[in-house]
């Protein structure tokens, strides 16, 4: 374990070690001796990182030379951080002189020589923690050869972790939870409704999940079902793992299916033999828990296949996406298993615990038993393996309490299955993922999270080094986190598709494989972690070497001088902090790639110098309300790739013009405040049009402008800001002007699919989006108070979410026939809008209206399964949903005339499940049990019956009380 972090760690420093910025640094200052002769020694001893990683599980002494050579070599890259800051510090000392006086500029190419005093002071400083690291090199290097430990001749085979081979026996009764996913395999492989996906010989279906879930399981269970053994002429099962060998798979498989004794065959005899077994012949054949990501050796095993007869499968079981991508047909989604359920997990946890079906014999380990399995989070295997364990503890409560406190983690090797199931997953990585996902074990158990969260933190400990200059650190780190995600090191929320969360189980893996290089507060005193205001001040000075430091929703209200100690710092997060600005000595952080400011609500401003943090990749200061501008010349921050907002402010504040030198600007950007533009043709400067990976742009000026100080064009503005024609999303707020700029008005835009028009309120119509923008599929139009018609601004577009709101003049809407691919119609607050809505809108499934009077709904213009919610007309407000032909509602009020019932056609039966109802002044209310409108059924699900005004029946108070 050691040597795999070290190794990868070690090829980090050789890497920075032989960076031009810093070797020429080094020459300057008469360093490269020093930094050549570091990179032999890490050399040589990296030679001996194999031998020692044996040895450190026998002798203490081995482990305690490892632990020392890791704290050297964090030391080491602190050092080297110092030069590249040094060296910088210089480049920026220059760039400051060229900008001043010639005289002064004169001496500039003395500050770069080791003979100013400046450079003195430094080699002098310097030198000194160089000498203390050649000691404590030289000390490692004696103590080696004491211990004795011996360098590579040749390169040590991967340690394989023993686990037995699966095979297709299973025990059927002591399986739950699984009866949905079987079914839905079974219907693919047997089911004439699917034969059309099926076409295709072999038909591969995939099952995909992290280990310990039940894919061998759901395998068993599909390869033994009755319904398999009848419709499949011949079946095998072949158990494969890490080794994907060619033919020893196609041995195995033919050796299932003849009985026959293959060895000493080569693999052209072997597939020629397996195609004779089956050709014409329909077959199902297992192959369980492939890691292999080569598709050539895929397309080699699967040659025999091609020649089976029609609906023959082949299914994969893999906790890889990537090798489900590379094996299945396209026509056939892999099946991605997901924990089991609380009740399925109960059940195995009591088979195996208890030998029996649930805890009504054992009503006193009920409670702690419940606990215990909520613990394993839907893993069958761990549930299965805590079980077995608890089961020779003969039924003790102190002991199944311990268990409860105990991680799952630290059950013996011997009682348990689940470390080395779980670490094979671990020894299959790269090692440059290794050391990514052992920095993940800071992350509190189900604490959800961010790709590009994890990612920048990543770059923050410089676990990411793109050896491409054209590549990207954030690319790179993508591809990184994407490769753990396919391999089920993080799971997708369930709640928020953006968002990802470890299990508990592969947490305490991360955590495992860390060891004592991470620390969490909560591990050791239990709970959630407070930090007193005064805290900050006290502690950070004290944490020098610190690459990450966050207070993100800490209540702090200013932040210590002393953050600009934090030479090494990489990541600062302050969002949701009460801080009023930031110190000046933050600018002297030059090592900062990203800085956090979001809802920081009380911040003003930002600090003068702020350009001087030229490595700063990230900026977010996305609802920082109280922002008044950005510090002048934050054009040369180059490397921004993130800044959530340029706040354009007045007076010594950067202008849009700083926009145009950042070249790399890539994901949302905000422009606000635009009002505060001096001349109208800046804006052509900020070169938005070249900004290609910008996928969302939101322009917007002030709700509240001094029209008497306001003398740009906004036209003119909206003009220069033009966009490139890769952008996704784009939104305008609070313009001005009476129309739309011409970009937005010609085809400009193929991939854009969310547009926002927000308080608009001097145009009077919508630019031609249908014919324009065909991509389109989410609009939202807002606040524009002087558009009084719609009508074909629409035709030919692929709208799937249509939003109008507060459109106080719209009188008229004559859309096109047709909307097929509309979901989602909200309209508020159009109190002027007459007519009706379109016919035919086949997709729609969700509808709200409210404060449309003069609007004619009809419900049968909504297609099944639609659910509407119409509120705040004069007669009628109802939420319910479209069912085939009929309607049923779960809320209705109507006013004065149960007619909107009726020239729907619609019967009461569609009150049944009615939970609201609200009957006001309406004369017609003895027609309710009247046989033309149909009997008013019994209310079961009503929980509010408003009071009935007029003529009430004593039988409506009889039949159905107030609730």
């Amino acid at each position: 374990m050691a040597e795999l972090l070290l190794s990868a760690f070690l090829q980090v420093l050789f890497h920075r070690l032989a960076s031009p910025e810093l070797l020429k640094f080094a020459r300057q200052e008469g360093l490269r001796k020093q930094l050549d002769k570091w990179g032999k020694t890490m050399e040589r001893i990296r030679e001996v990182l194999d031998d020692a990683d044996e040895k450190q599980q026998t002798k203490k002494t081995v482990k305690a030379w490892l632990d020392e050579l890791r704290d050297l070599a964090y030391d080491v890259e602190d050092i080297l951080d110092e030069f590249a800051i040094e060296a910088l510090q210089h480049k920026l000392m220059a760039a400051e002189s060229q900008a001043s006086a010639s005289m002064v500029r004169n001496l500039v190419p003395a500050c770069c020589t080791s003979l100013t005093p400046s450079a003195i002071k430094i080699k002098f400083r310097l030198g000194s923690k160089i000498e203390k690291m050649n000691t404590r090199f030289y000390d490692l290097m004696t103590q080696k050869d004491q211990l004795n430990l011996k360098e590579n001749v040749s390169p040590r085979p991967n340690k394989r972790r023993e686990r037995p081979p699966s095979t297709s026996v299973v025990t059927k009764g002591h399986i739950y939870g699984r009866e949905e996913v079987k079914g839905a395999v079974l219907q693919l492989l047997v089911s004439e409704k699917h034969s059309d996906a099926s076409n295709k010989v072999p038909n591969v279906i995939p099952i995909v999940g992290m280990g310990g879930i039940g894919k061998t399981t759901l395998a068993q269970l599909i390869y033994n079902d009755q319904k398999v053994e009848s419709f499949f002429n011949l079946k095998a099962w072949a158990y494969v793992s890490e080794d994907f060998d060619v033919a020893t798979i196609t041995k195995t498989i033919l050796q299932s299916l003849t009985s026959k004794n293959c060895d000493g065959k080569d693999l052209n005899w072997l597939q020629v033999k397996l195609k004779e077994k089956l050709l014409g012949k329909r077959f199902l054949v297992i192959i369980d828990d492939v890691w292999n990501e080569n598709y050539y050796d895929w397309t080699l095993l699967r040659a025999p296949f091609e020649v089976g007869a029609p609906r023959s499968s082949i299914i994969v079981t893999t906790r890889i996406q990537k090798v489900s991508s590379l094996m299945r047909n396209k026509e056939v989604e892999p099946f991605q298993l997901e924990g089991l359920s609380n009740e399925a997990c109960l059940s195995i946890f009591t088979q195996h615990a208890l030998d029996a079906r649930d805890f009504s014999a054992h009503q006193n380990l009920k409670d702690i038993g419940e606990k215990i399995v909520s613990r394993c989070k839907g893993l069958p295997l761990a549930v299965k393996t805590i079980g077995g364990v608890l089961r020779s503890k003969h039924e003790d409560y102190n002991e199944w309490e311990k268990v409860l406190k105990n991680k799952i983690w630290d059950i013996s090797m011997e009682e348990s299955g689940i470390p080395s199931s779980l670490m094979v997953s671990y020894d299959n990585l790269p090692s440059h993922l290794k050391r990514c996902f052992a920095y993940c074990s800071i992350l509190p158990k189900d604490y959800k999270f961010e790709e590009k969260e994890v990612v920048l933190l990543w770059m923050a400990e410089g676990l990411i080094k793109p050896l491409q200059d054209e590549e990207e650190m954030e690319d790179l780190g993508s591809k990184y986190f994407c490769n753990l995600l396919s391999r089920s090191f993080f799971q997708q929320s369930r709640i928020n598709e953006s968002q990802f969360v470890m299990h508990d189980l592969i947490n305490d893996l991360a955590q495992s494989v860390a060891g004592n290089t991470c620390f969490r507060m909560e591990d050791r005193v239990g709970g959630y972690c407070y930090l007193a205001h005064h805290v900050h001040f006290k502690l950070v000075p004290r944490l020098h070497s610190l690459r990450v430091l966050s207070f993100n929703g800490y209540n702090i209200m200013e932040l210590s001088d002393s953050i600009g100690d934090l030479k090494h710092l990489r990541y600062l997060d302050l969002s949701q902090t009460r801080i009023r600005d930031l110190p000046e000595s933050i600018t002297s952080l030059y090592n900062l790639q990203t800085l956090l400011l979001e809802s920081c609500i009380c911040l003003k401003k930002l600090p003068l110098m702020f350009r001087n943090l030229v490595n700063l990749r990230h900026l977010n200061i996305e609802h920082a309300n109280s922002l008044e501008g950005m510090p002048m010349q934050i054009g040369k921050l180059t490397c921004l790739q993130t800044l959530s907002n340029l706040v354009l402010g007045k007076d010594s504040c950067s202008g849009i013009k700083e926009l145009g030198p950042l070249k790399h600007l890539r994901g949302t950007l905000c422009i606000s405040r635009l009002e505060n533009m001096i001349e109208s043709k800046d804006a052509k400067d900020a070169e938005l049009i070249k900004k290609t990976k910008i996928s969302a742009l939101w322009l917007e000026w002030s709700k509240y402008i001094d029209e008497s100080k306001h003398t740009t064009s906004e036209l003119e503005v909206l003009n220069g800001l033009q966009p490139h024609d890769a952008l996704m999303k784009l939104v305008i707020i609070n313009y001005g002007g009476t129309r739309f700029p011409n970009w937005l008005t010609s085809p400009s835009f193929p991939h854009m699919v969310s547009l926002r028009l927000e308080n608009c309120y001097n145009c009077t119509s919508l630019p031609p989006l249908g014919q324009y923008v065909p991509s389109l599929k989410n609009l939202s139009i807002e606040g524009m108070a002087n558009v009084k018609s719609v009508g074909s601004e629409f035709c030919g577009s692929n709208l799937e979410t249509l939003h109008f709101h507060d459109m106080e003049e719209w009188k008229n809407w004559s859309p096109c026939e047709e909307f097929p691919n509309l979901r989602e119609l909200f309209l508020h607050k159009c109190p002027k809008l007459l007519g009706k809505l379109p016919n035919n809108l086949p997709l729609l499934n969700k509808v709200v209206i409210n404060d449309c009077a003069q609007l004619v709904v009809s419900l049968s213009c909504f297609p099944d399964k639609c659910k509407f919610n119409i509120e705040d007309s004069e007669v009628l407000d109802m939420e319910g949903v479209v069912c085939g032909s009929k309607v049923t509602f779960k809320s209705i009020k109507f006013s004065r005339s149960l007619s909107p019932i009726s020239n729907e056609g619609l019967d009461m039966e569609g009150l049944a499940k009615s939970e609201w109802l609200s009957i006001i002044n309406c004369e017609e209310l003895a027609d309710l049990w009247s046989d033309n409108k149909g009997s008013l059924p019994h209310l079961s699900f009503l929980r509010h019956l408003k009071e009935l005004i007029k003529s009430v029946s004593s039988r409506v108070y009889h039949h159905y009380p107030r609730h």
